[in-house]
């Protein structure tokens, strides 16, 4: 079963996940789009889940850099793309959102 379709996702990325978020990091840009090549495990996952990935398959993501009050810096994965609607504040406080659910399923 194909799942493909478009939904909205906001995620946390290790600091240190690819060349291209360490790039960002030492970076002074708060705010990129990127694209990110799957892994083996990631295709294999995705199509356990019904999704068409190849290794061809590029994915084209914004990340940004959001300041904590606890732990310096991490990095957001989305494809909210709008700037303008979504700002990098705005962002903080949905991943906020998300973590509180994510913390109470233990996830």
């Amino acid at each position: 079963m194909n799942q493909e379709k478009s939904r909205h996702f906001i995620m946390r990325c290790k600091v240190d996940y690819n060349n291209e978020i360490k790039a960002f990091m030492k970076s002074k840009r708060k705010d990129v789009v990127i694209e990110l090549t799957p892994t083996a495990y990631a295709i294999k996952s995705l199509h356990s889940k019904g999704f068409i990935i190849l290794i061809q398959t590029k994915l084209k993501v914004r990340a940004v850099k959001v300041k904590l009050l606890t732990r310096g810096t991490e990095v957001l994965l989305m494809n909210l793309f709008n700037q303008k609607e979504f700002t990098i504040n705005d962002l903080k406080y949905l991943y906020g959102l998300r973590w509180g659910i994510k913390t109470i399923y233990g996830l």
